[in-house]
């Protein structure tokens, strides 16, 4: 064999190797890729698989549930908004907490029109947004059953903090009429 075959045969040889190289770098940054979106995909499931887990335990526990949302708080804690239509209540629960986090009582009467009274709200921590997200629930669920107003007695308990509770009221929409509130919903 001569010397030009060998240059030549060397000079191919690095070429292939850098071919082969690439080629399998390639191969494995693809790899990496599709094992990086199946860990996504495996991660997305196992939520799922928990919510689905909490919805059973819900429906157990409270056999007149209807999952009305899923909501966060300030925090990012995820919960599922709970109205229990035979019971007057409306809950936030979340994985950890299936005897709630924070609850809202309502009762509803009916006469020449059906108005909805909101008896308590007892958030489990304040200033998270989870007395906005049972308030709000409790509205739209008033507009659903075609209530004309929502209606309240502002808690002497809470007149420590009353302009922190008043603030809380009005930008939900509530009118303050002394120890009041009252939002018209038609």
């Amino acid at each position: 064999m001569g010397i030009k075959r060998k240059i030549m045969d060397r000079f191919f040889q690095k070429e292939i190797s850098k071919e082969i190289y690439n080629a399998k770098s390639e191969v494995y940054a693809k790899v990496y890729g599709e094992i990086a979106e199946l860990k996504k995909q495996n991660n997305e499931l196992e939520k799922i698989n928990r919510h689905l887990e909490i919805i059973y335990n819900i429906f157990k526990k409270y056999q007149d549930a209807k999952i009305i949302g899923v909501e966060k708080n300030i925090e990012g804690e995820e919960f599922f908004v709970v109205l229990q239509v035979k019971m007057e209540t409306i809950l936030l629960i979340n994985e950890f907490n299936l005897n709630c986090a924070s609850l809202l009582y309502y009762e509803i009467y009916q006469g020449d029109t059906k108005e909805i009274e909101l008896v308590d709200l007892l958030p489990r921590r304040v200033n998270l947004h989870e007395g906005e997200i049972l308030v709000s629930a409790l509205i739209n669920y008033g507009k659903e059953i075609n209530a004309t107003k929502i209606f309240g007695k502002l808690s002497p308990v809470d007149n420590d903090h009353k302009d922190r509770r008043n603030h809380f009221y009005e930008k939900m929409g509530f009118a303050i009429n002394g120890s009041k509130i009252e939002m018209k919903l038609n």
